[in-house]
């Protein structure tokens, strides 16, 4: 594979990435964003697939943390451009995982076999959730709403949930890369994906069921931490007003405010419902529970 196409990959792993986070158009492209990446170290040396990593993982950081930089600057009285050296530090601190995971598909071929899939995803998920983090994010965080698949989290926290999701990524990108080596081992890979995925989405729904049963004519207090509204409508009474009523015209209760710190982006709502089918619309009005 040439270098061209290798950067081709890299460049659509970034977008895809960028597009599964939060404010991307699609969260679902969380189960293929690693794939090109993983295809391009596969056929790269350690040395080049350590610098495709770098570079995937500061490209991702500085499209989807961007406005960690104008946010400092505004607080801090500054200009955006003396802290971009440190925004620039920041991102490659931060993509090193990627490049060490990149590193290690390439030096041991981790990508084209069943037990390289499950080595790595165990490796990158324990770096990913291990490594120091001013700043949390990565490559689940854009499934928050997917409540259908995401409920096994209750078994091992967001890390299962970022395992199974790389995984998925490292067995389809197996798939891609035997595709003309052995057919038998794209029929493995695929199937062993659709069983995860029919397995999360079965244990989700049964949750998800079991919860309504529990809660069936009770009531639900929910602890609103973050408004899911942007910086610059928070001091907007009126625009809180109706979101309020918009979640009291679906039978949820507006029981009191506490001011976390003084300030509007600390502000916590109590809301209070006893119709269970009702608490999907606080996703309308937060970002958190």
């Amino acid at each position: 594979m040439s270098l061209q196409q290798r950067l081709v990959l890299i460049c659509t792993g970034i977008i895809l990435f960028r597009l599964a986070f939060p404010g991307g158009a699609i969260p679902l492209f969380a189960f293929i964003a690693m794939i090109p990446l993983l295809i391009a170290s596969q056929q790269s040396k350690p040395v080049s697939a350590f610098l495709f990593g770098l570079l995937f993982g500061f490209a991702i950081w500085s499209w989807c943390a961007w406005w960690v930089m104008p946010a400092i600057a505004r607080m801090a009285y500054t200009s955006e451009w003396l802290l971009l050296p440190l925004f620039i530090l920041f991102c490659l601190f931060y993509a090193l995982p990627y490049a060490i995971y990149s590193l290690l598909i390439a030096k041991y071929k981790l990508a084209d076999s069943l037990p390289g899939t499950l080595i790595s995803s165990i490796v990158f998920t324990a770096m990913i959730f291990f490594y120091p983090h001013i700043l949390p994010g990565n490559l689940v965080h854009g499934l928050y709403q997917q409540i259908g698949f995401i409920q096994f989290v209750d078994i091992g926290g967001v890390p299962l949930l970022f395992f199974v999701v790389t995984l998925i990524n490292a067995l389809l990108a197996c798939a891609i890369l035997k595709i003309k080596q052995s057919k038998q081992h794209v029929i493995i890979s695929t199937a062993i994906t659709v069983l995860i995925v029919f397995a999360a989405t079965l244990y989700s729904h049964m949750r998800i069921d079991e919860i309504h049963k529990q809660t069936k004519n009770k009531t639900i207090t929910v602890g609103i931490v973050q408004p899911n509204i942007p910086i610059d409508w928070r001091d907007d009474d009126e625009d809180h007003q109706i979101r309020i009523g918009r979640l009291q015209g679906k039978g949820i209760r507006l029981e009191g405010e506490i001011l976390t710190d003084g300030r509007p982006h600390g502000k916590a709502t109590l809301l209070t419902t006893s119709n269970p089918a009702a608490r999907r619309y606080t996703g309308d009005y937060v970002m958190g529970v």
